[in-house]
Parts: C-alpha cells; sequence; structure tokens
C-alpha cells in the first residue's frame, strides 16, 4: 500500500514540478528553470518516499502501544 501511494504523490509532484519549471522558464530563463527541474526532480522523490512512510508505517504504532496492551 505504500507502493501506491508513494507512486501517486510522485506522480503528482512531478506534474506540479513540470508546471513550476515551465513558469520560471517563462518568467526567469531556461537555465533557471532546468536547474530548478533537476532539484525538484530529486527532491519529489524524497518528499514523496517520506510521506508515504508516514502514513503507512505500522511499526510506529506498535512502538508507542504499552507493554501491556502487546498480545502475546
Amino acid at each position: 500500500m505504500a507502493l501506491a501511494a508513494f507512486l501517486g504523490f510522485t506522480i503528482i509532484g512531478q506534474f506540479l514540478n513540470v508546471m513550476i519549471c515551465l513558469m520560471i522558464d517563462s518568467f526567469i530563463s531556461p537555465h533557471v528553470g532546468a536547474l530548478a527541474f533537476v532539484g525538484i526532480y530529486v527532491l519529489v522523490f524524497w518528499i514523496s518516499w517520506k510521506l508515504a512512510l508516514y502514513l503507512f508505517d505500522t511499526d510506529k504504532e506498535e512502538a508507542e502501544r504499552p507493554p501491556s496492551a502487546v498480545r502475546r
């Protein structure tokens, strides 16, 4: 499930990346837009993975549970 969330976040993030960089191309310069694209491209993958793990990580719920509530 986390992989599906990662894929969804990545697709949305890369779409926004392209839109932002196209605006940078038209307002500033194509060179700055290309540099921004590469930086945001990598950043989108990192943020998408962190968001997917934050939403679907079950280990944190078990770690926060008191020891008496753990099933044996």
